[in-house]
């Protein structure tokens, strides 16, 4: 009995270090759910009721259920165990036996606070690693077509549609640090016409997880990007401490990338965000320093 949870106590804080880990790598390669058959049902992880091949499961709903299974198997055995002690010391005269209750009592209290203090130094370090968000969609994101030509006017409706935008997410704190491209120039100016829905969901998504920090839009659908455009959901973010700290980077460099979800490390609208310096990112035509924001 004692070998027995010593053996689960060791699984289990295997588990806790080795579940995070691969459930993380699982997540930045995985890219479309699989199910796996399972030999038999099993509680939490496969349906209720279910038969033969159709019991199925996915890694991303196995791990977690088989992790708290383990977590609970442990704590179980080790209260049994307790008891167990409790009552061969209550009931036994001979010394030895009430030496034996003793150990199994101490061998019971030793395998709980092990698994409880593993879980609680994990929570403390962090909360969010012991959740378990396996799924994170690579964006496949086109160029969008850019809502200005270099040297061409914009149209009336555009401008007009342009600044509605800004107007609507500035009344909600998130602001363009310039009005549109009037002139078709590129630089020094921010369109937001033809800007996805998904993309304003998400600056406002943004803003209320980052605790109301500071949200600049220096780059929209304005020309003179490599994948900005109408229909794509691609903004430029200005840096700045309220930002970087929500995404867990006060010193960011050329190329930093960080992801964001609702059930992630960093909890947020689903994003990936590329810090790109003056001159950076793949083309070399970043003007400035800035965070590269694709939404999902």
């Amino acid at each position: 009995m004692k070998k027995l949870l010593l053996s689960i106590t060791y699984l289990t804080m295997l588990s806790f270090f080795i579940f995070p880990v691969f459930s993380t790598v699982y997540a930045q390669t995985q890219t479309e759910v699989k199910e796996y058959a399972v030999l038999a049902p099993l509680p939490g992880i496969t349906d209720e009721g279910c038969v033969g091949d159709a019991c199925k499961t996915t890694l991303e709903r196995y791990l977690p259920n088989m992790f708290n299974l383990m977590v609970g198997i442990a704590v179980t055995l080790a209260f049994i165990m307790i008891a167990w002690g409790g009552f061969t010391y209550a009931t036994s005269d001979a010394l030895m036996e009430k030496q034996d209750g003793k150990g199994h009592i101490e061998s019971g209290i030793y395998g709980l606070l092990i698994v409880i203090g593993a879980w609680l130094i994990l929570y403390t370090i962090n909360p969010q690693i012991l959740n378990f968000d396996l799924i994170i969609a690579r964006p496949d994101i086109k160029a969008g077509v850019p809502t200005v030509t270099a040297g061409v006017p914009m149209k009336a409706e555009e401008i007009a549609e342009s600044k509605k935008i800004q107007s609507e997410l500035a009344g909600k704190g998130v602001y363009a640090y310039k009005g549109p491209c009037e002139q078709g120039q590129t630089t020094q100016c921010v369109n937001l016409n033809g800007l996805p829905q998904n993309a304003i969901s998400g600056l406002l998504g943004t803003k209320k997880a980052c605790g109301d920090c500071s949200i600049v839009i220096t780059g929209g659908t304005e020309g003179g990007h490599a994948t900005h455009g109408a229909g794509a959901p691609v903004v430029d973010l200005r840096p700045g401490g309220g930002l970087n700290a929500y995404l867990k980077v006060n010193n960011p460099v050329d190329g930093t990338k960080i992801f964001t979800s609702p059930n992630g490390a960093i909890k947020g609208p689903r994003a990936t965000y590329v810090y790109e310096t003056a001159g950076g990112n793949s083309q070399g035509t970043s003007t400035g320093a800035h965070w590269h924001v694709i939404y999902q």
